[in-house]
């Protein structure tokens, strides 16, 4: 292996476990860390939370799936907006640690996402978890991992109900080649073939789901954008194609918004350039206006 790329593994490793460190040493998570097992392969880490004083027999069921670029940050990063959540929602929440590109290429990430879907129909008596009320939502990258989901499990005939896709990444063909902008700075990015696309193509459907040619009877999507953000062009194209699809979409653009605003506004993200009281205020806004959509 390059040594250049060995180093570059060791550093994004270590970069993230001093996040989950330090989140942790706070001693305020919140979410139960629980492994699912799966046969033949390593369990998925995630955090469990439920709504406090719930007496629903059976709750919603919402996938939660952080973002990062698909190599950087921790689900712990989401803890407190995953309590929130699931007290605004009155849902059982799982926020998904899934393994990054530098650790295993695609599709690895997407399947993570799958068999947490999976396992906790398969479970769901267990967890009071209604199996007619399941939400898949992410961001940017993580909302690039929940589209390939959603589409992979409605190909085993696993139907969930709603995707929630904030300021998504949908398609690393970036519209066919005409969207440069995106195109030219992922594709500056170096070892981005042989750290991400060592087992499936760019232009596979796990991919670029907003490349898929067969988009039928996917759930209803809320689609959020950001005004100040060269990803806005995959939402507005990823969402077309759904209606054009059938699909019903609620697409949410914030024009004063900043890429990252809905993660990073939480007591776990101590400084970033989308982490202000005004992006706060957006934050709040956008989740409010999610949460009433999928209620």
């Amino acid at each position: 292996m390059n040594i250049k790329l060995s180093l570059l593994k060791i550093f994004l490793r270590s970069k993230r476990s001093l996040t989950a460190a330090r989140i942790k040493l706070t001693g305020n998570v919140k979410g139960k860390k629980f492994v699912i097992p799966r046969e033949n392969k390593d369990g998925v880490l995630t955090y469990l939370y439920n709504p406090i004083n719930n007496c629903e027999n059976e709750r919603p069921l919402l996938v939660n799936v952080h973002g990062g670029a698909w190599i950087m940050n921790d689900a712990l990063k989401m803890d407190t907006m995953c309590q929130s959540l699931s007290e605004k929602l009155g849902a059982f929440v799982v926020n998904v640690n899934y393994k990054k590109a530098d650790e295993q290429a695609f599709p690895y990430p997407q399947y993570e996402v799958v068999d947490t879907v999976k396992y906790f129909l398969q479970n769901s008596e267990q967890y009071r978890i209604d199996k007619n009320r399941v939400v898949l939502m992410g961001y940017s990258a993580g909302a690039h991992l929940c589209a390939a989901a959603v589409q992979m499990l409605r190909d085993e005939g696993i139907f969930v109900n709603r995707q929630v896709l904030c300021y998504p990444f949908a398609d690393f063909t970036y519209g066919g080649g005409t969207q440069t902008e995106i195109m030219q700075t992922i594709d500056t990015v170096e070892f981005i073939d042989e750290v991400m696309f060592c087992n499936i193509p760019k232009n596979h459907n796990i991919s670029s789901p907003a490349q898929n040619p067969n988009l039928a009877d996917l759930p209803a999507t809320i689609i959020t954008t950001c005004g100040n953000d060269s990803l806005a062009v995959q939402g507005y194209f990823y969402a077309e194609r759904l209606r054009e699809a059938g699909i019903k979409v609620d697409h949410l653009h914030y024009e004063k918004a900043l890429h990252g605003y809905i993660e990073c506004n939480w007591p776990q993200t101590l400084k970033d350039a989308s982490k202000s009281p005004d992006q706060e205020k957006i934050c709040l806004e956008t989740i409010d206006a999610i949460v009433n959509l999928i209620k």
